[in-house]
């Protein structure tokens, strides 16, 4: 329950993991790390889980999931007769994709350059 199958929660959650980064390293005395880069420095998934689960994200993503499964069931199952909202579902879930791409390019070269 750490990825959410909702792009735009997922662009979200990826956001604040990078701002609460950012602030970490500057202030780390005010800050806590990311729990999940803990999980990179050798920290463990559990540990990890708890603290999102303190800081709400677990059951967001959790409640989303469920949500998103659910409804995949119903409509393939025939439960619901389907929408035509899954094109604009498929072309906002490419639109995220690619802003998220470019954000991770923009903050990795911007770490970069901070480094150096």
């Amino acid at each position: 329950y750490t990825f959410s199958l909702s792009s735009s929660q997922q662009l979200k959650v990826m956001i604040g993991s990078m701002i609460r980064t950012g602030l970490h390293k500057y202030l780390p005395m005010l800050f806590n790390p990311d729990p999940m880069d803990e999980i990179s420095r050798g920290g463990k998934l559990s540990v990890a889980y708890d603290k999102m689960s303190k800081l709400g994200i677990i059951q967001k993503i959790r409640e989303t999931n469920d949500k998103v499964m659910r409804e995949h069931f119903e409509k393939t199952c025939g439960m619901t007769v389907s929408s035509s909202s899954s094109m604009f579902s498929m072309s906002s879930m490419m639109g995220t994709a690619l802003i998220v791409s470019l954000l991770a390019i923009l903050f990795s070269n911007y770490s970069g350059t901070i480094q150096n």
